[in-house]
């Protein structure tokens, strides 16, 4: 790979990962000046980085603004996880369906890597580890390996990124075991899909994809109040979640 595309791949990389995690939250405005000082890089590649994360849906362009992290809203969270339960229990049940021995390893590993991880990195400052996080996406991605249409694979793979952001928001609220058991959830979903059940595996993932909107959705109205009493009150550009229509 000639260098410059080398550059570019890193710079995408090390973008994506920045949002993902959070370290650019929710609305920052992503200027090419200070990108490029942040990822020592030039305009040119830190350009092709953004262009490539804009078609994944990671950043978005607006006239007279430049890019930025796509703002947070009910909305978009809504339409968000329709889509993904769509889309990700589609590729589960041709998982379920049509995948073999290899597929079902891969399941068992990832589930027994994800239940031996720390959820936490801080508990009492609710901080989610990085590797516990990881392993709860690798868990994901190997219950949809067997699908056989690699389409459904890549879009499945662009909205759990999308999702990311949520996640990495919402500071972990999403494992709140007083509002879930989502290690009983991941056995069950694991479980239904060992046993080729297609439906029910399908069912579970459903279920366990709405769980977490509907906490998520908890906490945006949460903020979105605590934000409307502060003084002052801050923009959307200062909170990141964008103004609901009603």
């Amino acid at each position: 790979m000639p260098p410059e595309r080398t550059r570019a791949a890193g710079v995408f990389a090390r973008l994506r990962a920045d949002i993902l995690s959070g370290a650019l939250p929710p609305g920052t405005k992503l200027a090419f000046s200070s990108l490029s000082d942040r990822y020592a890089a030039s305009v040119g590649v830190t350009r092709e980085a953004l262009s490539r994360l804009g078609e994944l849906g990671l950043v978005v362009s607006e006239p007279q603004v430049g890019y930025r992290v796509p703002f947070i809203s009910a909305e978009d969270l809504l339409d968000l996880t329709v889509a993904r339960c769509e889309v990700e229990c589609a590729a589960l049940e041709q998982s379920v369906a049509r995948a073999g021995l290899e597929w079902e390893t891969g399941v068992v590993a990832s589930h027994y890597a994800l239940e031996r991880t720390p959820v936490w990195k801080d508990e009492t400052a609710r901080v989610v580890s990085p590797e516990w996080s990881a392993q709860h996406t690798a868990f994901h991605v190997a219950l949809i390996s067997g699908c056989p249409s690699r389409r459904l694979i890549d879009i499945a793979a662009a909205l759990r990124d999308a999702n990311q952001i949520y996640w990495s928001w919402s500071s972990g609220v999403t494992l709140d075991r007083d509002r879930r058991d989502f290690a009983a959830e991941h056995v069950a979903i694991k479980d239904a899909a060992l046993a080729r059940d297609a439906a029910l595996a399908s069912g579970l993932l459903r279920a366990h994809l709405r769980k977490t909107a509907d906490i998520l959705l908890d906490h945006l109205k949460s903020t979105d109040t605590q934000a409307d009493e502060a003084k002052p009150v801050a923009g959307p550009d200062e909170r990141g979640v964008a103004k609901s229509g009603g």
